[in-house]
């Protein structure tokens, strides 16, 4: 099983660089954090007052304190779970319940607080855990085992096929594309029969050949289905009606399976890697990574046969089985980055706006195959914001707990170029 990644004894948001949580410039915060974090779910140990961390209850409203004042009502105890502390420890981390607060001292406010007037007291607070999202319920009886899906056969996706804000079901079924549409209760409207008669187990499309992805193409704020054939990539574009348009003939004779790509050793992904709002194919081949770009009629333009990047490819011994390549906005420039999970290394190479890519740098996360243990076949590990900061973080399913590398601290990957990645790691229980 993958042992919990090291966890610096300066951990959450720990700053680098001479930088506060606000990521702006600001020689107090070079010394860094002193104290460490909090083990326990209170902050009663804090040094400093008051720390209001907890709240009275059952049910109560009044904050309250663990060693002074105020008191509870007839009835009610100092209680955690709801409550956080007011200051905590100034520099360092207090916790009360399913919340982790840090605090800190500074003359420098956060973006978008008021300008402190000499030294201010900042909080941050971030909720790790907990019930917050309501219990499973069953929103549409389609798509499922009992009704003949597979995941050997068919790939199901989701994304906002009408652009409504919500996202759809689309699945490639035995017929063709299917798709239901989300609703703002949370469940789905089946379209009625197949939305579109190809991309099938019918017409030859196979799981173990063939990968079919979504992503907005056009930049029309709908989500398009692009999907690599044997004689290359063909899409269909996304509808108002939450139907597709399919475009005719492949529109790149690339990156299929006749050209030579095989699922079992290349990655393909969407990205929008120059930052023009559409979708770009990235694709991780024998000699490297290989970029197209999308065009506003759906179409791709391949800007050059060679590898835009002679890295992360299989003759540089990066293995589907093995080792996962992802992308996502790891510098909050607007366009997607490669994030590759090696053997003992996380590697960033940040996106230009010409379509390529930075050089590789390695970041010193604990998320690699043999840096960790983590495997492909067990442990899967996703990008995506999880604090809100428009940073990608990186989240990891292990044996026994999921674990979060927050994109909440920033370090040179490059020559001027930054990376939210390479935060503290946290345990999620």
């Amino acid at each position: 099983m993958p042992a919990p990644p090291t966890i610096s004894p300066n951990t959450f948001w720990a700053p680098r660089e001479g930088r506060c949580l606000s990521n702006n410039p600001d020689p107090q915060c070079a010394s860094g954090w002193p104290q460490p974090p909090r083990e326990r779910p209170d902050s009663e140990e804090c040094t400093q007052q008051p720390q209001l961390a907890g709240r009275c209850g059952p049910g109560g409203t009044v904050r309250c304190d663990f060693n002074q004042g105020p008191a509870c009502p007839m009835g009610q105890t100092c209680q955690t779970g709801n409550g956080r502390p007011k200051y905590g420890d100034y520099n360092g981390i207090a916790c009360a319940g399913n919340f982790v607060t840090a605090a800190w001292t500074s003359a420098t406010a956060p973006a978008g607080l008021p300008a402190a007037s000499g030294l201010g007291v900042f909080s941050s607070t971030l909720f790790i855990g907990g019930d917050f999202l309501s219990e499973p319920r069953a929103v549409l009886d389609d798509f499922v085992y009992d009704t003949g899906w597979r995941v050997e056969n068919h790939v199901r996706l989701l994304g906002d096929v009408n652009g409504d804000g919500r996202a759809d079901i689309v699945a490639f079924g035995y017929d063709g594309v299917h798709v239901a549409l989300g609703r703002t209760d949370g469940k789905f409207d089946l379209l009625p029969d197949a939305v579109l008669a190809d991309f099938g187990y019918a017409t030859g499309w196979r799981v173990e050949d063939h990968v079919r992805l979504l992503g907005d193409v056009n930049g029309d704020g709908r989500a398009d289905i692009v999907a690599f054939g044997y004689d290359g990539v063909h899409v269909a574009l996304g509808r108002a009606d939450g139907k597709f348009d399919l475009l005719p003939e492949a529109v790149l004779t690339d990156f299929g399976y006749a050209a030579g790509w095989r699922v079992d050793s290349h990655v393909r992904l969407l990205g929008d890697v120059n930052g023009d709002r559409r979708a770009d194919i990235v694709a991780f081949g024998y000699d490297g990574v290989h970029v197209a770009l999308g065009r506003a009629d759906g179409k791709f333009d391949l800007p050059q046969p060679q590898p835009v990047l002679a890295d992360f490819g299989y003759e540089a011994g990066w293995r589907v089985e093995k080792h996962l390549r992802l992308l996502a906005d790891v510098n909050r420039d607007g366009r997607a980055d490669i994030v590759a999970l090696g053997d003992n290394d996380v590697f960033v190479a940040v996106g230009r706006p010409d379509g390529t890519f930075e050089s590789p740098q390695p970041q010193t996360i604990d998320f690699a195959y043999e840096a960790g243990g983590w495997r492909v076949e067990k442990h899967p590990r996703i990008l995506a914001d999880v604090t809100g900061e428009g940073c990608a973080d990186l989240v990891g399913f292990s044996d026994h707990s999921v674990f979060v590398s927050r994109a909440i601290s920033s370090q040179p990957i490059g020559p001027d170029l930054r990376t939210c990645l390479g935060g503290p790691v946290v345990e999620n229980q």
